[in-house]
């Protein structure tokens, strides 16, 4: 040991330091002990004091004088390094030999010059690539991050963020856009494990997640965390199904939602030099450039349309319409209102309104159907092949069958439902016509014609109602009203006739007005006799020219087909004479000649009767009746079985008194004096009531006057034989 003048110690040799060991040969050059578990040297300048020490098997150096997480950390049994920790060796073994830890933000800066690299190297040897196996390194120079396995670059970041694997460009931003930031040369493999089937890549947002999947047996599929369905996939097929596993054609497009405003597919075209924003689909039944069975379906300027393409060459917006659906109007058809600026219309068919032009609200499907166009009418109806086809500013209309209201300009609330209906109405309004050729020759208004042929052939005024296959098909009169089958069928000119019944006045009337018919083939016969009225099944069917009769009753007839004032009420039943009233059957009727003596006559001939004998009833019977002055009672005094009974009715039938007989009293009389024949003197009704008919009495007065002429005989001739 030397010490010399300036207070230098040497060891194993002279000092060129305060303290200079010099051990030669030997390797260790000095030994620091402690015998406490914690041994250490200080270092010292004028303002900061270090250490260098050791405890419990690690080795430190820094500003804390034992082990401390501020302290480099060496652990002397396996040479782990730890900065800012002091057990390294608890973290990960295959990452535990140098560990950089704090309780903040933590990193480790690698600096180079502004035309160097930064790097860290992945090795497993020393020569050749092994030192550089791995590498991560970062081109200060290009301001990009590159990463290499296998000795070689692998990925590349650059200076923008975009990402190049397996390619060391990524290429300039004009050819892949700010908004790529992924170039991969070769291609993307995701492969799965042996056996598996379930390759996928996935990404999440704020949405959720969404998945990419690669399948043998699906194909490729799209998923997201709301559904357990695919929302795309394409099978190995080929076939693609959006919102569905299984697409059953080339595209299957499904929908689970609820909503009725669920769109299927969108297409759109937002790009527009011309304020056009057209979008399309086309259809081709062939491939070729000049095949003429193209079709396209789109969008164009508000308007849903469909076209016919000559050419694949043909602009879609250049095509022949074949429908047009815009926000108002619905076109169909072959230049169907192809010159059409109105709203709400709606035409289909080949030249349905071809030349409509403003017309609002109307409804017109047909081949030709108003093919002159309605310009000003509005709220029209019009269906059926050439239909309507005149209607120019009628309004209002419902023309429905081929050719119907065909001739039709002005009119206004016409209803013609049937081919050739109202087929000459021009101007004319408010009628209404139903069934084949219905009204086919009228041209007046206020019409009502229903059934086939109904009003055929005739043209009439106004005013008329037929309703029945042929009902007035000749009719030129007016205001007539002809129910059924052929009713009023060869009527011309008559007026004001009522005829209901299939045939009723079908056969003959021309020029008889003010008649009614109701009845089968009822006045069928009819000609010129006006003011005649029949119900019933025939009834006045062999009248032609008579006046003012009435006929009621299945087959109830006239006398003659001229007959005049003939009233007949009864089946079957034919009257005799003129000016008179006939009641009853074939079998038996009354007659009352109201122009001679208005008395009522019944048939009382002998060689209609068998088993006469003389009647006893008379003036014992007569004698024993008692004639009453009364009053009716009130509804609610009636018994209450009694149909006419009602409790709340309590005023009198009538107020006026009356004269007559008491029906129990005369049946008492009957029962006293066992008379066994007596007509209609006393009847008794089903629900018990009793009943009189007082004209039956007439004959016991015949019998009471007989018998007291009788008397009075007697007596004269007492008289004269006493006087005598």
């Amino acid at each position: 040991m030397t010490l010399d003048t300036s207070g230098n110690v040497g060891i194993g040799g002279s000092p060129g330091a305060p303290l200079d060991v010099n051990s030669g040969t030997t390797n260790t050059m000095a030994h620091f002990h402690s015998t406490d578990d914690n041994g250490f040297i200080e270092l010292k300048d004028d303002n900061t004091t270090a250490y260098i020490g050791v405890q419990d098997d690690y080795m430190y150096i820094g500003g804390v004088a034992s082990l401390n997480a501020q302290n480099l950390v060496i652990n002397d049994g396996n040479g782990n390094v730890g900065i800012g920790t002091t057990a390294p060796g608890d973290y990960n073994s295959h990452a535990e030999n140098l560990v950089v830890a704090s309780s903040g933000n933590t990193g480790i800066t690698i600096a180079a010059g502004t035309s160097s690299d930064s790097t860290l190297m992945f090795a497993d040897g020393t020569g050749g690539t092994a030192g550089y196996r791995g590498r991560v390194s970062y081109d200060h120079n290009g301001d990009y991050m590159y990463f290499h396995t296998g000795a070689a670059e692998r990925m590349r970041i650059d200076t923008d963020g975009r990402l190049a694997i397996g390619n060391t460009s990524t290429a300039a931003d004009a050819d892949i856009g700010d908004s790529v930031k992924l170039v991969v040369g070769g291609g993307v493999v995701v492969g799965s494990a042996a056996g598996a089937d379930n390759s996928f890549l996935q990404y999440t947002d704020i949405g959720g997640l969404t998945v990419l999947q690669g399948s043998g047996n699906y194909g490729f599929r799209v998923f997201d965390d709301n559904s357990s369905t695919p929302r795309f996939q394409v099978n190995r097929s080929g076939k693609v199904g959006i919102g569905t596993a299984s697409p059953s054609e080339p595209l299957t497009i499904r929908s689970s939602s609820e909503n009725v405003d669920t769109v299927l597919i969108n297409i759109g075209n937002d790009v527009h030099a011309t304020n056009t924003k057209d979008a399309w689909i086309r259809f081709e039944a062939s491939i070729g450039g000049s095949a003429d069975q193209s079709y396209a379906i789109g969008a164009s300027n508000d308007t849903f349309r469909i076209v016919r393409l000559g050419t694949r060459a043909t602009a879609p917006h250049s095509g022949t319409q074949v429908m047009e659906i815009g926000t108002q109007n619905v076109l169909i058809g072959n230049s169907a209102g192809e010159d059409y600026t109105g709203s709400t219309g709606v035409y289909i068919g080949t030249n349905a309104g071809v030349q409509a032009t403003s017309a609002a609200k109307n409804v017109v499907i047909g081949d030709n159907a108003n093919s002159l166009g309605v310009t000003t009418g509005a709220n029209n109806v019009v269906i059926g092949f050439e239909a309507g086809d005149d209607l120019t500013s009628g309004w209002s209309n419902m023309l429905i069958g081929v050719e119907a209201g065909r001739n039709i300009t002005e009119g206004t609330r016409n209803v013609c439902l049937g081919a050739d209906t109202g087929a000459t109405l021009n101007t004319a309004s408010e009628n209404v016509f139903i069934g084949n050729v219905a009204g086919a020759a009228t041209t007046s208004g206020g019409n009502v014609a229903i059934g086939s042929q109904c009003f055929e052939s005739g043209n009439f005024t106004s005013g008329n109602v037929g309703v029945g296959w042929s009902a007035g098909e000749d009719c030129t009169g007016t205001r007539n009203t002809l129910i059924g089958a052929e009713a009023g069928r060869q009527m011309t000119s008559s007026d004001d006739c009522t005829a209901i019944g299939h045939n009723s006045m079908g056969e003959g009337i021309t020029t008889g007005n003010l008649n009614t018919a109701v009845g089968r083939s009822s006045l069928k016969l009819l000609t010129s006799g006006g003011q005649n009225c029949a119900l019933g099944n025939l009834a006045g069917n062999i009248l032609t020219t008579g006046n003012y009769n009435i006929f009621i009753g299945n087959d109830s007839r006239p006398s003659s087909n001229s007959a005049s004032a003939q009233i007949v009420i009864g089946a079957n039943l034919t009257g005799t004479a003129n000016n008179a009233v006939f009641i009853g059957t074939s079998a038996g009727h009354s007659r009352n000649d109201f122009l001679d003596d208005a008395n009522w006559d019944d048939v009382s001939d002998v060689r209609k009767k068998t088993n006469i004998e003389d009647s006893t009833l008379g003036l014992q019977f007569l004698n024993k009746l008692r004639p009453v002055i009364f009053n009716w009672k009130s509804p609610s005094e009636l018994p209450e079985e009694w149909q006419e009974y009602d409790a709340d009715d309590t005023t009198p039938i009538t107020p006026n008194k009356k004269i007559g007989l008491i029906a129990q009293e005369v049946k008492e009389v009957i029962d006293e004096l066992g008379i066994t024949h007596y007509d209609s003197t006393w009847g008794e009704r089903e629900n018990g009531q009793q009943e009189l008919a007082l004209t039956a009495y007439i004959v016991p007065l015949i019998k009471a006057i007989q018998e007291l002429s009788a008397k009075n005989d007697a007596l004269e001739a007492r008289i004269a034989t006493l006087e005598g």
